[in-house]
């Protein structure tokens, strides 16, 4: 897919070479010895876009599931699976497109503070859409916007620390073993990211609904009742 698209862009191909993509492990030294003569498969296309098409809408699904549970809408009141899907599929698009506006800034080499400034409204931008999107109740902006700033925010950090890795760390590890290490790293980076996006979700029940001071971990679950003592055995 990369090659198909770079094929006739050499500008956006020299901006590739020149981002955080060419410090990766493995990767990086793929693009610059590839760049220019990577495969253009149809098939291989297809089959990586159904690929990534299915497993979004999955996490979507997931992701509108859990959001119900945050807001206790009953199951007979949730959405039936074609609007589940087509919102699934809006997330998705709105978080393709978060990645590709938030990455914007380091292809045009824009300095340090504005990049950050930027990054942070489109971080904000596109977790306040996909709340609003994934939420399947009709809760206004203004109750979306606290978790909506504070995973925008989160998702920043995030994005600055992770590049701020690869550039400094990860660039000068051997391929195989930075590579492992990217995994393992993405796949906590990522960990902390969906974390942080239930947490500020979980905020806008608990300030809507003004039920705070509420644990983070749910309550113990209620004994069970004593059964009574019949009369003949406490004789």
């Amino acid at each position: 897919m990369l090659g198909t698209v770079l094929r006739d862009n050499p500008d956006l191909r020299a901006d590739v070479l020149a981002s955080t993509l060419a410090d990766l492990p493995i990767i990086g030294t793929t693009l610059r010895e590839n760049l220019g003569t990577l495969p253009q498969s149809g098939p291989l296309a297809i089959v990586g876009l159904v690929t990534l098409t299915w497993a979004a809408l999955s996490v979507g699904r997931q992701t509108q599931g859990a959001m119900a549970d945050l807001w206790s809408v009953p199951a007979d009141q949730r959405p039936g699976p074609v609007p589940t899907a087509a919102r699934a599929a809006a997330a998705g698009v709105i978080a393709a497109a978060t990645a590709l506006l938030s990455g914007a800034p380091s292809l045009l080499g824009w300095p340090g503070w504005t990049r950050v400034v930027v990054v942070a409204v489109v971080m904000i931008a596109g977790a306040l859409g996909s709340l609003r999107v994934l939420t399947p109740v009709d809760v206004g902006v203004r109750q979306l916007a606290p978790g909506g700033v504070a995973a925008g925010l989160a998702w920043t950090g995030l994005v600055l620390l992770g590049a701020t890795l690869v550039n400094t760390l990860f660039s000068r590890a051997t391929d195989l073993y930075g590579f492992f290490g990217l995994i393992l790293g993405f796949t906590f980076w990522l960990s902390l990211g969906v974390q942080a996006s239930l947490l500020s979700a979980a905020a806008n029940v608990v300030l809507a609904e003004r039920s705070w001071p509420r644990p983070l971990a749910p309550p113990d679950p209620p004994a069970p009742p004593t059964p009574p003592v019949a009369e003949g055995s406490a004789a």
